[in-house]
């Protein structure tokens, strides 16, 4: 299943903003995908006319709305929330090789996360397939977070952060293989567009994105924890806390 890209994703993820400087030049898509996203932006302009009439619904426009700055509070980690500790995972990643990451689960597996009768945490859930599938990929120990989102079409994916410094062009193959696979393997057409890993260059609009939808998705899949994070992004995120803590409380 696709998901239709949204503005403010485009907006925080534009080309106008530069690497920084010594960023490996990864190619984070394949020659085909590349050569679809090309073809995609050339019809976009075809179709793209002056309009005097709003081109989406008062209620699209509602949930597009941009939702307000995250403040991360000068308190102790233990009494941080998701939010704050998932835009602390965003920022530290950020000048670290920092990788934006969607992921689209199977049908089954969004059906399995979805399903009243489930006994585990959803987040247990994923968090389990994701590390079995990094072990396999030999990517054990990379600091990730990730948020689940449903989007306004009633669909369950991810968003997340990586901690990409010293991953090559095989190991970001074998990433976007193991994300898929902790996914469950979308099939066809789509299977292309499962997982879209970018660059991360601006941590706060990429957490406002994520963000969106927060209360309600929590709500649908009746629980607050939305969030999941691997132990070694967590130790990294205390040792970051604790340096630009006092910061914080200055500004």
């Amino acid at each position: 299943m696709t998901f239709k890209d949204d503005p403010s994703e485009k907006e925080h993820l534009s080309s106008s903003h530069k690497a920084p400087s010594g960023f490996p030049s990864w190619n984070l898509l394949s020659p085909s995908e590349e050569a679809s996203a090309g073809k995609t932006t050339e019809r976009r302009k075809r179709r793209a006319a002056p309009s005097l009439l709003p081109t989406q619904s008062v209620s699209a426009q509602i949930r597009r709305k941009k939702p307000a700055n995250i403040v991360v509070r000068p308190v102790a980690w233990r009494r941080l929330g998701e939010t704050e500790k998932f835009l602390l995972a965003a920022e530290r990643c950020q000048g670290d090789g920092g990788i934006a990451v969607t992921l689209n689960l199977s049908a089954s597996r969004e059906h399995n996360y979805m399903s009243r009768s489930r006994k585990t945490q959803v987040r247990r859930l994923f968090q389990n397939q994701l590390n079995k599938a990094l072990k396999e990929a030999g990517l054990s120990g990379l600091e990730y977070a990730f948020l689940f989102e449903i989007s306004p079409e009633g669909r369950l994916h991810l968003h997340g952060v990586l901690r990409g410094a010293g991953l090559d062009e095989t190991a970001l193959k074998a990433l976007k293989l193991a994300l898929c696979q902790a996914a469950g393997k979308i099939h066809g057409r789509a299977a292309a567009r499962q997982v879209k890993l970018k660059r991360l260059y601006d941590a706060a609009g990429w957490a406002r994105y994520i963000f969106k939808v927060r209360k309600s998705t929590a709500n649908k899949l009746a629980t607050n924890g939305l969030m999941v994070m691997s132990e070694s992004m967590g130790r990294l995120l205390r040792v970051f806390h604790e340096e630009t803590r006092e910061t914080r409380r200055v500004a």
